[in-house]
């Protein structure tokens, strides 16, 4: 099986997907745009660059560089001839193909690019939904990324629903919290909350910030972990200390899976404040794997995978005063706890479980290459 990749190749949900299929025998090209994408993220894989700037905002200039990167996508798709192309994100990936005629094609969207962004982009919509109705198939993660797509005219018969899976082996309980806890400077009688989100509106890490005055108020030993990076960390650090709680919070950048299954590992709570969301976002399994109680804006799915007041709380999105209240309640609340530890360890083991998940995709890469 030859299965062609295209995406942002930076990014982490795209490392893990690959991983998973250059380990099940299957031959991989990943083909992205990003400059900054390293070979060392792909072993076992072939990456190749179309080199475009990514700092490119303006349309005119995209559009002058389309004719190259077409021809440059097309000598390297009848090189490797690949027996399904997946791309990764209803969005630039998506529609390269498509305009280059390539089959069999597999979209599949990460969640804003359908719910936002082709929502509010009368460009970005027509060549979204040309992309999609003219797949082969669409994979989603969500009921509600699935009603977007109908909205848009996707053929119900085309799209399929499997998660995107967590490895519940990196992500799992563990013993020696204490000991991380010193890599982190945190004390074994800190409490400590937790987000993993990319930095950027969509993700609404701001209202995490300013809910921390009122917890470090009712909680004075609490200290909080923000993972991830993105293009609003600047204003993120300065609001922080506008509020006076930029001492009470570690900014840990980037990460890579294993320092995120670590960060996880010393936390007590997660929180995940996003606008929105297909499906379960992958940080919030990955936490719940992990047998965090969880505390989650009401976006995606979220209400199919956390009992609200018995495993986490759901929370209205940009509520600052009430993702404070939540988070001082779950704190500390042992039942809470207790029931998180098994029940949403349970659910992620049971119907998010990676090597489950994918091996269902492949069965979809097998029945695609069988009729292209």
């Amino acid at each position: 099986m030859r299965v062609c990749f295209l995406g942002d190749a930076t990014e982490m949900h795209l490392k893990r997907w690959v991983s998973q299929f250059s380990a099940r025998d299957c031959e991989v090209l990943v083909v992205t745009l990003n400059t900054e994408a390293s070979a060392a993220d792909y072993p076992n894989c072939r990456l190749e660059i179309i080199a475009t700037d990514p700092r490119v905002k303006l349309f005119v200039p995209r559009v002058l560089s389309l004719p190259s990167i077409l021809w440059k996508l097309n000598r390297l798709l009848n090189d490797f001839r690949p027996n399904v192309i997946h791309s990764h994100s209803a969005n630039t990936y998506s529609w390269l193909p498509m305009l280059a005629g390539a089959r069999p094609r597999l979209i599949t969207p990460w969640g804003s690019d359908i719910l936002i962004h082709a929502r509010n982009n009368l460009v970005y919509y027509v060549l979204t939904k040309l992309a999609l109705v003219s797949s082969d198939m669409i994979h989603c993660d969500g009921i509600n990324t699935q009603t977007a797509l109908l909205d848009m005219g996707v053929d119900p018969s085309r799209i399929i629903i499997t998660f995107f899976g967590t490895d519940t082996e990196i992500f799992a309980p563990r013993s020696d919290k204490n000991e991380l806890r010193s890599k982190y400077n945190l004390t074994p009688n800190q409490k400590v909350i937790i987000s993993i989100r990319t930095l950027t509106q969509v993700h609404g890490v701001i209202t995490f910030i300013e809910a921390m005055p009122a917890v470090v108020k009712a909680e004075p030993n609490m200290r909080f972990l923000i993972g991830g990076d993105g293009p609003l960390r600047g204003e993120l650090e300065h609001r922080a200390r506008e509020l006076g709680v930029f001492d009470s919070i570690q900014f840990l950048g980037r990460l890579n899976e294993k320092q995120v299954a670590e960060a996880l590992a010393v936390s007590d709570l997660y929180v995940s404040t996003s606008l929105s969301e297909s499906g379960l976002a992958g940080s919030t399994a990955e936490a719940m794997s992990t047998g965090l109680p969880i505390i989650n804006t009401d976006t995606g799915d979220i209400r199919d995978w956390i009992e609200d007041g018995e495993t986490g709380y759901i929370i209205p999105h940009s509520d600052p005063v009430v993702l404070a209240e939540k988070i001082i309640l779950a704190i500390n609340d042992d039942k809470m706890k207790e029931n998180a530890r098994s029940l949403n360890r349970k659910a992620i083991e049971e119907r998010n479980n990676i090597k489950i998940e994918m091996d269902k995709m492949l069965n979809v890469y097998t029945k695609l290459a069988r009729n292209p």
